[in-house]
């Protein structure tokens, strides 16, 4: 019986394994008794993922217009699935970066639209129930 006694309308639980699904309810005490169970609520015990790994240039999808990327799914998912992927991009300064594609499901993505000869840097999260990872590494490439 976890916080019995207490007098607070609020709790936090800590120690909790991600990945686990946990149930809780409360009921109330006064001088005659307990009150019978409040609904059960679920909840996930999850975290962010870990950053997608070893985001690279896909040299044969990539030309003067367009870019592909490729990345490996992170190693922990946080404990809940990993729902998508959001790239972002920046053209070469890399203090601009922008979102170029979010909800992609897959561990690919090609970038089209760009100019020949520009040199852009790419980086990617990964999104799970509780929210976006760190990013990956970052990988700057020339379209050409």
């Amino acid at each position: 019986m976890f916080g019995s006694g207490t007098t607070q309308t609020s709790q936090t639980v800590t120690g909790l394994t991600p990945g686990v699904t946990y149930l809780f309810r409360v009921k109330a005490r006064n001088l005659i008794g307990y009150s019978a169970n409040s609904a059960t609520i679920t909840v996930l015990a999850a975290q962010k993922p870990n950053a997608p790994t070893s985001l690279v240039n896909v040299p044969s999808v990539t030309t003067a217009s367009q870019i592909g990327l490729s990345w490996t799914a992170p190693v922990f998912n946080g404990g809940s699935s990993i729902l998508d992927y959001r790239v972002w991009y920046d053209q070469s300064t890399g203090s601009d970066f922008v979102v170029v594609k979010d909800g992609i499901t897959s561990t690919s993505y090609t970038t089209t639209g760009l100019t020949k000869g520009s040199t852009y840097q790419f980086k990617v999260e990964a999104r799970n129930a509780y929210g976006f990872s760190v990013f990956s590494n970052t990988v700057q490439i020339l379209a050409a």
